[in-house]
């Protein structure tokens, strides 16, 4: 299952996943089984020391799979290299409102003077504006970063899942009943083309003064 938060009530355990694509959640009671097998969506859960460390009861199950026979064929493997966009403390994230594939550098611009990564929303992925690899959401990446910056993105059920977990998110867009300012710590409403490029011009000024 797509789960993003896993917790226990009245001793067991409760998985919380997304549901109806994204638009609402749906609780799990997983009752009466001795041992479960949770699927956790990548980026969801944080990993916090205890405030109580156990020591973990470990058991080794015998398990038979020579009657098992494969029914997923592998026909190409995903290649990873350099910095993963679901690790990134840094992100700014693109979306429709860039208006063309060729303004998609200017996120790319921005998130190299932040020092994060460049990401985008699923309809400019589909359109070819920005790679798979940096589309988030419940069909891409899930993030967990410091500072999440969303230009240009409607702020559709589908995308905030991949981003909820922000600690800072900053949105821009030019409608002011975008329901991306409903999950934005701060917003600005104003055309992303003009507002990007002046925040990376104050972000290298800056800079260049400490310089």
């Amino acid at each position: 299952m797509n789960g993003v938060a896993v917790g226990v009530e009245n001793g067991g355990v409760t998985v919380t996943a997304s549901a109806y694509g994204g638009d609402t959640r749906v609780v799990y009671a997983l009752e009466g089984a001795g041992r479960c097998i949770v699927g956790i969506a990548t980026g969801a859960l944080a990993c916090e020391p205890a405030a109580h460390p156990a020591t973990a009861v470990i058991e080794h199950c015998a398990v038979d799979v020579s009657g098992v026979h494969e029914r997923v064929s592998v026909v190409a493997r995903s290649e990873v290299t350099g910095p993963r966009i679901e690790e990134a403390d840094v992100i700014v994230a693109g979306g429709r409102g860039l208006g063309a594939k060729e303004n998609y550098r200017l996120i790319h611009e921005l998130a190299a003077a932040l020092g994060g990564m460049a990401a985008a929303s699923r309809p400019i992925v589909d359109e070819g504006w920005a790679e798979p690899a940096r589309q988030v959401g419940l069909t891409g990446k899930i993030t967990r970063p410091q500072l999440y910056i969303a230009a240009g993105i409607s702020g559709a059920s589908q995308h905030m899942v991949g981003c909820a977990a922000a600690k800072t998110l900053v949105a821009i867009n030019r409608d002011a009943d975008a329901a991306i300012f409903r999950y934005a710590r701060f917003g600005i409403v104003g055309d992303c083309l003009e507002i990007l490029p002046a925040l990376t011009r104050a972000l290298e000024g800056t800079r260049a003064v400490k310089g």
